[in-house]
């Protein structure tokens, strides 16, 4: 089985994930810069691989797989944790499909798909990467919901009234501060404007000036810029 490229391995897997319950995260990535390198040093007559790809091969582990590192050195360890030694893994790699033109693709490499542990749409449906994929409308409307002040209880109503996702108050919790955070980061027209206009007179020879003015309560912005 071959793919043009990662993005369209991805929505292979992801459908596959959602169809068998299973869910994998990335182990490994070998950038095909650092590939090409080696082939360079070592003479080698491989051909080299169009850095469009970006990632040579790619380890996708099932998300019990990992061992548990604790973060604290303390003498009781955790009593819950996900991981489970899972050995079911899918590795993918970037090989070449046509010699003489030398066209390249993505092929499945190995496939493991053997878990040690039950499959079920229950446990599915429990994942982070599961319960918080939440559709871009359904996150659009989110932000309008906190912007205008509505209680986190309402929010995480609308979702599981209009999403196939199941995030916890604990989730909606945190995507609300995660908003907040993004709405607080952009910059605003202003500030956007008044870098733009910084960058613009840096340049020998321009002049610019910003003049603010307010029309019916509201800041207007008239940018004079000239060579």
């Amino acid at each position: 089985m071959g793919f043009e490229s990662w993005s369209d391995l991805e929505v292979f897997l992801k459908q596959y994930e959602a169809e068998t319950y299973q869910n994998f995260r990335v182990r490994k990535n070998n950038k095909v810069a650092d590939r090409n390198k080696k082939i360079l040093a070592f003479g080698s007559k491989a051909p080299l691989v169009p850095e469009v790809s970006y990632h040579y091969p790619r380890t996708f582990i099932c998300t019990h797989g990992r061992k548990y590192k604790p973060k604290v050195k303390g003498k009781r360890k955790r009593q819950h944790s996900r991981s489970l030694q899972c050995s079911a893994q899918i590795r993918a790699c970037v090989q070449v499909v046509d010699p003489s033109g030398l066209k390249f693709a993505l092929k499945l490499t190995s496939v493991q798909l053997e878990h040690n542990h039950p499959l079920a749409k229950h446990t599915y449906n429990l994942y982070p990467q599961t319960r918080m994929a939440y559709e871009p409308d359904v996150l659009a409307m989110v932000d309008e919901l906190r912007k205008v002040g509505a209680k986190k209880k309402i929010i995480l109503a609308y979702i599981h009234d209009h999403s196939v996702c199941k995030p916890t108050r604990k989730d909606v919790h945190n995507l609300v501060d995660k908003l907040k955070k993004e709405a607080h980061s952009a910059p605003t027209r202003a500030k956007r404007l008044k870098r733009w206009m910084i960058e613009f007179t840096e340049e020998p020879g321009n002049i610019g000036r910003i003049f603010v003015d307010k029309v019916q309560d509201k800041l207007c912005y008239l940018c004079f810029c000239c060579r």
